[in-house]
């Protein structure tokens, strides 16, 4: 599992701008301050914007998905980048 909103190591990343590598996606929409990425490519995976969630979600993401504070959810896609 992945959780941007924590220091690297393990899986996790701190920020979606770090989790984030190469050109930045389309965004298409904000939470807050956060812009809504169409994906992200972090680690040589691809993950696809699927959902808002309430932070407390980051307990339970699972291994398939990237967790964005303050509570977007990315989903692995089938292909590596």
């Amino acid at each position: 599992r992945a959780l941007c909103d924590q220091p690297f190591g393990d899986g996790q990343a701190d920020a979606p701008a770090r989790a984030q590598t190469g050109h930045p996606a389309e965004t298409i929409g904000r939470l807050g301050d956060v812009p809504i990425y169409h994906h992200l490519d972090w680690r040589g995976r691809r993950f696809d914007y699927d959902r808002l969630v309430r932070p407390d979600y980051q307990l339970r993401v699972r291994p398939d998905e990237l967790y964005v504070a303050p509570g977007l959810v990315y989903r692995a896609g089938a292909a590596s980048v």
